[in-house]
């Protein structure tokens, strides 16, 4: 049976000339009228005769209706022309992120005495929201029938996981899947090339040049910030869900079905650039956590290279760092688990953020009283709104699992 469609296909073949329907949420293509595609939510795909999707702008011709026809860019589940777009946007914020690297370089680096001061305490306090941030913007990827204003919402939180389509990049770039995967794989290498481009820049200036270990701190505090945000990218390529058609296609882009066309070369550069940003940067945070108590003590270049990772925590809590790698890691992986039962991510996530709450109070691990409290809030926060979220979540084909798990 071809759940997208109303009828069997026993009844199908038996009427042949009938025009198939699909129902609200899935899609077909005009070539193969009788090969149902789910979309990404209802809002996308109303159903209808094939070649048929939801909003106006929205193309027919692509597999889950996930892209706009030529001259139109997506915003949210909607298309925009592009002639109001915001392409304007897609100079200004490189140039600015480029000249956002030497503040923060100052700022990273600047001197940090045993008591946190105020304008520290608020600069790691907003750096709790951006990871809260992330964080649902992970959730975003669950499949949820939200409705206003929470929709829009979570829609919006997706610019956390360097989703630029809203920004028009459709207008100006390739829109393939491919191009778009790689695109938000190479960011935060190209943010880091603006570090060495500042650095080697530096050279020439007037001013104290840049040293490389206040460098490695600098690109350390960036790469630990987009943790999330670079294993949630990378694992996309892994996400497949099941279709009507007995095929699977990816969660993220529903016009790549997986293992034909370019999944092959996403699946290669997921590979890659997990094990260069996931394993390769925890692996070299977890030796700097392992062997910090000996060369703190001999090296004071270790210490300026890793503080990134120690500053911000109390002396006997020195490894907090690294265990929040941990807790960002595992949320990022979560959507890639079970890509075809929300109530199972839904589950991993309060369970993974129950332990970082539980861990949180019994470690107390920030430098001072407020920053631990405004953690353990934020922790209470997203675990209640994951949690009520479940109301909201297609039902689980795995009912019997959840009742043994909740006895």
């Amino acid at each position: 049976e071809s759940l997208g469609l109303n009828g069997s296909m026993e009844d199908l073949s038996s009427v042949q000339h009938a025009q198939p329907v699909n129902l609200p949420g899935f899609m077909s293509l005009v070539a193969s009228p009788y090969e149902s595609w789910g979309c990404r939510n209802e809002l996308q795909c109303f159903g209808g005769p094939p070649g048929v999707c939801g909003p106006d702008g929205r193309d027919g011709r692509v597999q889950g209706c996930t892209t706009c026809v030529d001259g139109m860019f997506g915003v949210g589940d909607e298309c925009a022309d592009c002639s109001g777009s915001r392409e304007w946007l897609m100079v200004a914020l490189p140039i600015c992120f480029f000249f956002a690297i030497p503040v923060m370089y100052y700022f990273c680096n600047s001197p940090v005495t045993a008591n946190v001061g105020s304008m520290l305490a608020t600069s790691m306090a907003f750096g709790m929201i951006v990871m809260i941030l992330q964080v649902f913007g992970v959730f975003s990827r669950v499949t949820l029938r939200l409705g206003s204003p929470m929709k829009e919402i979570m829609v919006f939180l997706r610019i956390f996981n360097f989703d630029i389509d809203m920004l028009g990049a459709e207008c100006i770039l390739n829109t393939s899947a491919l191009s778009k995967f790689t695109n938000r794989c190479l960011l935060p290498l190209l943010l880091c090339c603006m570090y060495v481009v500042w650095w080697a820049g530096s050279r020439g200036l007037p001013w104290k040049n840049w040293a490389v270990p206040e460098t490695c701190n600098a690109m350390g505090l960036l790469l630990q910030a987009l943790f999330i945000t670079m294993i949630t990218i990378t694992t996309e390529p892994f996400q497949c869900k099941l279709q009507p058609t007995g095929k699977t296609s990816l969660v993220g882009y529903p016009e790549i079905t997986c293992g034909e066309g370019d999944h092959t070369g996403m699946l290669a550069l997921g590979v890659v650039f997990t094990i260069a940003y996931g394993v390769g940067f925890f692996a070299v945070a977890l030796w700097a956590t392992v062997v910090a108590p000996k060369r703190s003590a001999t090296s004071p270049v270790f210490l300026v290279m890793f503080r990134f990772l120690f500053f911000r925590f109390r002396a006997d809590r020195w490894y907090w760092g690294c265990l929040l790698l941990v807790r960002n890691g595992i949320l990022s992986f979560v959507p890639a688990m079970t890509p075809d039962d929300a109530h199972a991510q839904i589950v991993l996530f309060s369970t993974v953020l129950l332990i970082a709450l539980v861990s949180q109070v019994a470690l107390w691990p920030w430098k001072n009283l407020q920053l631990n409290v405004v953690d353990c809030v934020l922790i209470v926060l997203v675990t209640t709104i994951v949690s009520c979220s479940a109301v909201s979540a297609p039902p689980s084909p795995n009912e019997g699992t959840f009742t043994v798990f909740m006895v």
